[in-house]
């Protein structure tokens, strides 16, 4: 505080006055008080107190509610399809307040709104703002039929005077009020047991009546509606109106086919496209900006139509590399094309967010825990696949390093090995030399999900010759995890390799440098794969190029030994027809199998296979024949390993299936070499 001396000469008493009015001043700059309704002395005192009570300022504040719109009511009151619970929700209606409810995105503004309006020719409803307290709250002054409260701030903590109150208040305006809350009880939930009797739970309409309902809007005439619907199809119902599916979604699909059927009608197949990509749109378009959205979109565009508990494990498992990627990112320099962070802290529930990208879970299946779940159309998938290799091409390497951790699981290796293919096709088959990253070497699912991948991408002419490419590439690679990819993706259930293709570059793998026994396992079980799989000419081709292997000196013949019992197991009945019918076959499987009996690695496994058949033929009957021609076969080649089988039979007890032809042979053998000393023991 300070004042300024005037140059001229200042009475004492005029002095003291500014001294005075100056220290009132700077007292009340300095004390605020907020006592409304109170009597405050806040300073000096010059003369006597008064008390002034002002009023409420003239501007009232803005109204806790507002009207519905006339003509969305009249259109949501013509397309209406009742619920299963609108009677009940009328029953508790006429107390005053009805408590509805029921999961976000099924229906219950349209039905709240409905409850509201019915008996009534021309309602005047009000939507009230969610954050008032209904405690305090007042109808308004005009004629009002009906108030709706969507999805309150907190939970509706009302005492049961409150509400009593409340209904009083309503009644006397003449209204009536409907509170939107969420079915699980939390934040905006059921508030009291007390109340239990004004909750009704909300269940959506069937979707094909929700159409019908839309489309009968829309589409007034009934000839051209018949007309639409015959365009669509029979399938069109399973296909684009499953059950479950939000009432939001089949007034879109109604709308769409009245959109394209404008010239006379539109197939479900054309229908369902154009939803499609319009659904993927708007969904990249929310993950442009939330990672989380992101990665459960992609999970079920992988992983759609598995159990809740994959989806949600690898939604999450994109959403950390994602989260890494950001923070690599985070200078600038490459963040173009990846997605936004959100800045959230909290991870949202799965049922929230699947609602949210039109996706739904059934119910568990038996020994299941989360129950199927997918997109409500399945085709929205192909949409984002073409958003993600367009607009987000930055993501790509974090994708295909998502989808090599896939894990183990036969069926999800195959859904992430046809992603990785989907992604090969839209980019040429650019995107495969991703599937060789470090994830190849480190997780083992990836050398299947790569697997899957190139037999996959060789079905499509946009990325089969890059498919091609990597294969013969990688077959020729030092690493055991390339050539095992190359080795799994020659399997007929991986893609579209032809058996011819496939041997040849299976051939490779154990005949160039790297060959080895490390690889053998991987290269018979796809040779027997193909062989059990193939047709007649295909079987022949695998025998013949096995018995091109076996004459070799490298790792191929080891693997012919050792696939060859396997084939016999897979295919006997296929190969007591050729051996019977087929003589270039005939000798080509007897050099294979006295090749088998004559490798150390083969020969048991060989053995067991061959008494295996002869205890077939000894209680059937039939294939004794094939066996005689078989064991003449080996007999006229002289394979040191076909002696030791008939030794073996000769030592084995005498109801050994097949004992009696492998003496007969063995006589014969004898007769052939009298030189021969059989007294050698010898175990083979």
């Amino acid at each position: 505080m300070s004042s300024e001396t005037a140059p001229t000469e200042t009475a004492p008493a005029d002095v003291i006055g500014s001294l005075v009015r100056q220290l009132t001043d700077e007292l009340r700059q300095r004390m605020e008080v907020s006592a409304p309704g109170g009597l405050v002395n806040n300073g000096v005192v010059i003369g006597g107190q008064h008390l002034k009570a002002e009023g409420p300022e003239k501007d009232d504040p803005a109204p806790a509610h507002g009207p519905v719109r006339a003509r969305d009511l009249a259109v949501r009151r013509r397309r209406f399809v009742r619920p299963a619970a609108f009677d009940a929700g009328l029953s508790v209606l006429e107390t005053g307040v009805l408590l509805l409810a029921g999961a976000p995105g099924t229906g219950r503004f349209t039905t709240a709104l409905n409850l509201l309006a019915e008996g009534h020719a021309d309602p005047r409803l009000c939507q009230v703002d969610g954050a008032v307290d209904l405690a305090r709250w007042q109808p308004s002054r005009d004629r009002v039929d009906g108030y709706l409260v969507m999805a309150p701030s907190r939970s509706l903590d009302l005492r049961p005077w409150e509400l009593a109150r409340l209904e009083d208040r309503l009644a006397r305006a003449e209204a009536r009020m409907v509170v939107v809350v969420p079915r699980s009880p939390g934040q905006s939930g059921p508030p009291r047991a007390d109340f239990s009797a004004q909750v009704v739970h909300h269940e959506p309409p069937d979707p094909a009546a929700v159409f019908g309902a839309h489309l009968a809007d829309l589409c007034p005439a009934r000839d051209r509606r018949e007309r639409l619907l015959r365009s669509l199809g029979a399938e069109f119902t399973s296909a684009l109106l499953p059950a479950g599916l939000p009432p939001r979604y089949a007034a879109r699909a109604a709308e769409a086919v009245v959109r394209l059927g404008a010239g006379g009608g539109a197939s479900h197949a054309i229908v369902a496209a154009d939803l499609a990509r319009a659904e993927a749109s708007a969904l990249m378009a929310r993950a442009d900006g939330d990672p989380e959205v992101l990665s459960l979109v992609l999970a079920l565009c992988v992983f759609g139509g598995l159990d809740r508990a994959v989806i949600e494990d690898r939604a999450g498992a994109l959403l950390t590399l994602v989260s890494v990627e950001r923070q690599r990112t985070d200078d600038g320099r490459s963040s173009a094309n990846a997605p936004a962070d959100t800045g959230g802290s909290g991870r949202r529930p799965l049922p929230e967010l699947l609602r949210s990208v039109g996706a739904g879970c059934g119910p568990p299946e038996s020994g299941r825990g989360g129950g199927i779940t997918g997109f409500f159309w399945p085709a929205v998938a192909d949409g984002v696949w073409d958003a993600v290799c367009g607009e987000y091409a930055g993501l790509l390497p974090v994708l295909h390093a998502w989808l090599g951790g896939t894990g183990t699981d036969a069926e999800a290796v195959d859904r992430a090995g046809r992603a990785a293919a989907r992604i090969a096709v839209r980019t040429g088959g650019r995107t495969l030399e991703l599937l060789g990253g470090p994830a190849l070497f480190t997780s083992p699912g990836s050398v299947l999900v790569a697997a899957h991948a190139l037999g996959a991408a060789t079905l499509d002419p946009a990325s089969a010759e890059s498919a091609y490419r990597v294969l013969r590439k990688w077959s020729e690679d030092p690493g055991t995890a390339p050539r095992t990819a190359v080795a799994y993706a020659c399997r007929s259930g991986t893609g579209g390799l032809p058996a011819g293709r496939a041997l040849v570059l299976l051939h490779r793998l154990t005949a160039g440098p790297y060959g080895g026994a490390a690889l053998a396992p991987a290269v018979v079980d796809t040779v027997v794969e193909r062989f059990a799989t193939g047709g007649d000419a295909d079987r022949a081709s695998i025998v013949h190029d096995l018995a091109d292997w076996a004459r070799g000196e490298d790792s191929a013949a080891l693997v012919a030994a050792l696939a060859v019992p396997a084939l016999l197991e897979a295919g006997r009945d296929w190969f007591r027809a050729r051996l019977l019918a087929d003589r270039p076959t005939r000798e080509c499987v007897g050099e294979l199998v006295g090749h088998a009996l004559d490798e150390t690695a083969g020969h048991g496994p060989m053995r067991a296979a061959l008494l295996a058949w002869c205890g077939e033929a000894a209680r059937t009957g039939q294939g004794a024949d094939a066996l005689d021609e078989l064991f003449g076969q080996l007999l006229e080649t002289g394979r040191p390993g076909f002696l030791l089988l008939l030794l073996w039979f000769g030592r084995s007890e005498d109801t050994t299936p097949g004992k009696d032809l492998a003496e007969r042979h063995l006589k014969t053998w004898r007769e052939r070499t009298p030189a021969l000393d059989t007294s050698t023991r010898h175990d083979g």
